[in-house]
């Protein structure tokens, strides 16, 4: 069973002999084209998939920081102002800025 490939203002649709036969879309502007087959095979070839996976290691920045209870300690006696539930990641970089 094929489909049927109409064209429209440049774009070309395919459609079912069914749709084809009750959508009537030439009412719509659409032209018959032509017709395809549903399948097209392709030829494939092997491919080879390595064996050995690395693990890469991700860094971890924690190490680097100090906790989220310090951090606010050190920021308070610099003079800085935060919310009081301020995520971590913010205050690591509101950490980084008062460093400098």
């Amino acid at each position: 069973m094929g489909k049927i490939k109409a064209m429209k203002g440049g774009v070309v649709g395919l459609f079912s002999e069914m749709a084809w036969k009750i959508g009537n879309p030439t009412k719509h502007g659409w032209e018959k084209v032509g017709e395809v087959s549903d399948a097209v095979m392709v030829e494939t070839e092997e491919v080879q998939i390595k064996e050995e996976i690395k693990e890469v290691p991700i860094p971890n920045d924690d190490d680097l920081y100090p906790d989220k209870e310090e951090i606010k300690a050190f920021l308070k006696e610099k003079g800085v102002t935060f919310h009081h539930a301020l995520g971590i990641k913010k205050l690591k970089v509101l950490y980084d800025e008062a460093k400098k």
